[in-house]
């Protein structure tokens, strides 16, 4: 079973600017509780297209529509090759101290690299730094750790190692 990520996200730039992205970060996400509101969902910048589903199409001539429309037939498969995710961000901590805005969260399987990169291009004035690590798993005794930084849909890595623990 592949680890989840613990990531902390910050935000730096002009007040303004960080306050539309902290407006427009709000949403819902839905689980088998119902819906729930939280401070961020990648939702609100790169829209989900409503046509697909969660599963396959079990007609080949609809799968071969959405294939050609968006490039996948199906939710699951579209958010993992255009974003690079599994799911919208879960225990979304906000904190603002000072001048500094950030956001924790989990993401499943992986950290969302892909998802910030694009969301950076939308605020071109902002720089989006991104640290995470995976939750270890016992068993594999290894653990991943990164930080990224975004800017106007350019990432640079700064710094990315396993752990041994």
């Amino acid at each position: 079973m592949p680890p989840d990520y613990q990531n902390i996200l910050i935000l730096e730039g002009y007040e303004q600017e960080i306050r539309h992205f902290i407006e427009q970060a709000k949403g819902v996400w839905v689980d088998e509780d119902g819906l729930h509101a939280t401070d961020f969902v990648f939702e609100k910048f790169i829209p989900k297209p409503k046509e697909l589903m969660c599963d396959k199409p079990k007609d080949k001539q609809v799968s071969e529509v959405l294939i050609k429309k968006y490039g996948y037939d199906n939710l699951f498969d579209w958010q993992v090759g255009t974003l690079g995710i599994i799911s919208e961000p879960v225990k979304v901590i906000f904190e603002k101290e000072k001048n500094k805005y950030s956001f924790s969260f989990l993401e499943e399987e992986c950290p969302p690299l892909r998802a910030l990169c694009a969301i950076s291009t939308q605020f071109p004035s902002l720089k989006f730094f991104l640290e995470f690590f995976s939750i270890p798993i016992p068993e594999e005794n290894i653990a991943d750790h990164g930080k990224y930084e975004f800017v106007n849909g350019r990432m640079e890595v700064k710094r990315r190692d396993k752990c041994m623990f």
